[in-house]
């Protein structure tokens, strides 16, 4: 059965969505407008951010879309974009931190950290507790993480955040287990902010970024993919995958509705609470995981 949404008023509403600009992000964001809310996307290419909002805005008549540039790469780039909110913005009403990417070889950023626990994890990290502030202004805010079910496989080894011992299958180990953070971060901030709503989800797909819940099947049968990757992945995308309008229903499931508004700190899959890996629920390993990431990005406990 086709996943559905109902129609919401959002009209003065303020909203975020990361990674915006294609695939399951990009339909969040044309959701949220649909409502009449303001959305600000943000995109770290600031041509396809403008693609994208043009694209919104033709396609919904909202034309209270916003392109913001943003780079998860960078904990820069985010405390930028954080602090133009502030001075734009009073109220936060919705942050959606859709982006995230797998990297098929260990590579570093500029800020010394290796990509994807930094695009995936600490960069939603750094931005939401920058963004809470304004969050807590909302009458009613909501912050969802969309993760993927591909955590089920995911482990957090304090000792190998970085691939510091090992950095198996491809980068793939390393995917699995940021979408594992993705989790405990949403039960942890629950715990620490009582009047935010906080969801994670899987959008209903093979959630391999930027999240697309179509892809074409020779991305996963390039030669530069392990073949464990390519021939599961490529074939389960042909038989398994959503288009991208029903990858996103989950999403805006949980940033809309009065189910998701209900309860707290839960994790969803196809507009409906299932259990997560057990270790989402480890609140030893939550507690040292937000410890560890407010060192790495730098941020105090003032905050």
């Amino acid at each position: 059965m086709p996943l559905k949404v109902d129609h919401k008023d959002l009209t003065g509403k303020v909203t975020v969505v990361t990674g915006a600009n294609t695939g399951i992000g990009l339909e969040t964001a044309r959701m949220l407008a649909q409502m009449g809310a303001r959305v600000l996307v943000g995109c770290r290419s600031k041509e396809k951010g403008e693609q994208a909002v043009t694209d919104i805005i033709a396609t919904t008549g909202n034309d209270k879309v916003e392109n913001w540039p943003l780079n998860l790469a960078s904990f820069a780039s985010v405390r930028v974009f954080a602090e133009r909110f502030g001075v734009e913005y009073e109220t936060l009403d919705i942050l959606v931190n859709n982006a995230g990417n797998l990297f098929v070889e260990k590579t570093m950023t500029d800020d010394g950290l290796e990509n994807s626990f930094q695009v995936n994890h600490l960069s939603p990290f750094l931005l939401t507790n920058l963004l809470l502030p304004y969050l807590r202004r909302s009458a009613s805010p909501r912050v969802i993480n969309v993760s993927s079910v591909l955590h089920f496989s995911g482990n957090i080894d304090f000792e190998n955040l970085q691939g510091e011992k090992t950095y198996k299958l491809k980068g793939l180990e390393f995917y699995t287990n940021t979408k594992l953070m993705n989790i405990v971060f949403t039960e942890e901030l629950a715990r620490r902010e009582k009047k935010v709503i906080t969801h994670s989800l899987h959008p209903g797909s093979l959630s391999f970024p930027p999240h697309r819940p179509y892809i074409p099947p020779d991305i996963w049968f390039r030669d530069d993919r392990p073949w464990y990757v390519r021939y599961p992945a490529g074939v389960a995308t042909l038989l398994f995958a959503r288009d991208t309008v029903q990858g996103a229903m989950t999403t805006v499931h949980c940033a809309v509705s009065d189910e998701a508004g209900a309860c707290n700190a839960k994790y969803w899959d196809s507009c409906r609470v299932i259990e997560p890996s057990p270790i989402a629920h480890d609140k030893d390993i939550a507690h040292k995981l937000w410890e560890v990431s407010e060192r790495l990005v730098g941020l105090s406990r003032e905050n």
